[in-house]
């Protein structure tokens, strides 16, 4: 009777992945200084990734002038309304929609039904 043959040798280890880059991931929960006339500032604490208008109208902020109050397109983008004025490099870049409302204003003018928030900012309501 024959031996058996060896078995095959075991296959050579995989090499260690290599380590990734450290990432700069948006904070978990960022914090947001509200600047309003006449009232002292307000700030708010929230998790990233939110859309500023929804979260300061949540928050009672005022947002709107005059009849903008009942008459602004509920956060599409269309009316310009809820321009706000943003301080810090918390927030994703202007939208086309935003280029177009806000042509002419300073780049720190921002619609907040069309800004996600992923840092620490200070906002300015009614701007004039």
């Amino acid at each position: 009777a024959r031996a058996a043959p060896p078995p095959p040798p075991p296959p050579p280890a995989a090499p260690a992945p290599a380590p990734s880059p450290p990432r700069t991931a948006a904070p978990s929960t960022v914090k947001i200084v509200v600047v309003q006339a006449g009232k002292p500032d307000a700030e708010l604490s929230l998790p990233s990734g939110q859309i500023l208008r929804t979260e300061l109208l949540k928050a009672k902020v005022e947002l709107y002038q005059g009849m903008a109050t009942w008459s602004n397109c509920g956060g599409a983008g269309q009316c310009g309304t809820c321009r706000v004025e943003v301080s810090g490099d918390g927030c994703t870049p202007r939208t086309a929609v935003e280029q177009a409302k806000l042509k002419g204003k300073p780049a720190s003018y921002r619609l907040a039904c069309q800004t996600v928030v992923n840092g620490d900012i200070t906002v300015t309501t009614k701007p004039k």
